[in-house]
């Protein structure tokens, strides 16, 4: 079922990954989708975006201590309550090239969210659908377990999973002031632990300064 919203004069569509719909649209099958990273890519820019209007990058932000879930939540909604939040984002996506076909750069409006999990709603007309289904198909698909080392790596003692959280929580250290930073990585209902697990551990493998 296509969900639709108006805001500010403008409709939006929800895009999600289970939606057989969608996954008909880009590939012609009802499963086709699956893995497909570009949903997962776009979430966080949209999130990005979010964070520079209010200030804070909901559900992500690094933290000197463990806080409990009501004080992080305290600091949204200050920041927010501070910086404003915004309806809609504009997200800017570049050129796509995939084999003979171009998909030229462009300005993507998407709706704004305090939940960085939540799917993605975005303008809807027919030069965004076309680079969405493009960037699904030139961006390829997650790594299968076959291809993933068996053995963990250094990296996973630093990235720890909170079930009452829904969400990863990885820490790394800062060099220039030698205290150890936190950062939590929910789980989306769209891609699942493995996603959220992958950018807990990219982040801690992140040089700080």
């Amino acid at each position: 079922m296509v969900e639709t919203e108006t805001v500010d004069g403008v409709d939006f569509v929800k895009v999600q990954m289970k939606d057989s719909g969608f996954s008909r649209f880009v590939t012609g099958t009802t499963t086709g989708i699956r893995g497909m990273q570009f949903m997962s890519e776009l979430r966080t820019m949209r999130n990005t975006a979010t964070a520079s209007v209010t200030g804070c990058s909901p559900g992500t932000e690094v933290i000197e201590s463990m806080k409990s879930k009501y004080v992080i939540n305290q600091m949204k909604r200050r920041s927010i309550a501070e910086n404003g939040m915004p309806t809609v984002v504009d997200v800017h996506l570049p050129a796509i090239i995939h084999g003979e076909t171009h998909v030229p750069a462009r300005i993507m409006k998407l709706k704004a969210s305090s939940d960085e999990g939540a799917s993605i709603a975005v303008e809807l007309n027919e030069g965004n659908m076309q680079y969405i289904k493009m960037a699904m198909i030139a961006g390829g698909t997650k790594p299968t377990n076959k291809n993933k080392p068996s053995e963990p790596t250094e990296l996973t003692c630093n990235v720890w999973w909170r079930a009452e959280r829904n969400a990863f929580v990885a820490c790394r250290s800062c060099s220039s002031t030698d205290k150890q930073m936190y950062k939590t990585f929910k789980v989306g209902p769209e891609d699942g632990k493995s996603s959220a697990r992958d950018r807990a551990v990219q982040w801690v493998n992140e040089n700080v300064v």
